[in-house]
């Protein structure tokens, strides 16, 4: 209770500082489609914060594709987790790859390629996540990292020892990174302390004490 009560805590100032509005699925769940869609559209237009821009249209998106035809063509989540948008059908690795870096293309687009790679959870798969980690957007970096943490913590040593100091790596790195958005440090910090090693955990405790409290608080629940 009380440890949930502090996460909370940790969210709100998150959010008071931009970050994450509300997961896309949320958005959608138990409310009229149209009157939804015109909610974010108007938020989108006169919206000046570009990540809450950035959820609202990720959310737009996943409306949009739960209408649609395609809402049939699903890959199996082994995760059982509620995606803010569904991983892409295309089964090629270069090419999602390709399509999570590529700039210019929709963020729900790049999502996809993001949760299709996680699926797959071989070697290259991770290589490809952990160099999303550049993004430019950091609403996608946000989520590359809690994707990162799920599959160390799905795959466990299957993911085999590159693909795990890959993934410790990046985590690290940007958690260390004193330039990067809150909300990156923020969920860098909550994978990093699910993966329970003594690396992850001394990271965490030397940022125990970081100028930002979302981050040393976010270290310190990971650490509880």
């Amino acid at each position: 209770m009380y440890r949930e009560a502090r996460r909370r805590k940790v969210k709100e100032k998150i959010i008071a500082d931009q970050a994450v509005v509300t997961e896309s699925g949320e958005i959608a769940n138990g409310f009229n489609i149209k009157i939804i869609r015109s909610i974010i559209s108007i938020i989108i237009e006169f919206g000046q914060k570009v990540l809450i821009a950035e959820t609202c249209k990720l959310a737009l998106a996943r409306i949009n594709w739960l209408n649609s035809e395609e809402k049939h063509i699903q890959v199996e989540n082994s995760y059982k987790s509620v995606d803010p948008a569904p991983a892409s059908v295309d089964d090629n690795v270069e090419s999602l790859k390709a399509t999570l870096l590529n700039e210019s293309l929709p963020l729900f687009d790049r999502y996809r390629a993001m949760f299709a790679l996680r699926n797959k959870a071989g070697q290259k798969s991770v290589f490809a996540l952990a160099e999303g980690m550049k993004a430019s957007s950091k609403l996608l970096r946000h989520e590359l990292a809690f994707t990162l943490g799920q599959m160390r913590n799905k795959a466990g040593d299957a993911l085999g020892r590159n693909a795990d100091n890959i993934i410790v790596t990046v985590l690290t790195e940007a958690l260390k990174n004193s330039n990067e958005s809150l909300i990156v440090r923020h969920e860098c910090a909550t994978a990093l302390g699910a993966m329970d090693e003594n690396d992850c955990m001394q990271v965490l405790k030397e940022y125990l004490h970081d100028e930002e409290a979302v981050v040393s608080e976010s270290c310190q629940l990971s650490l509880e």
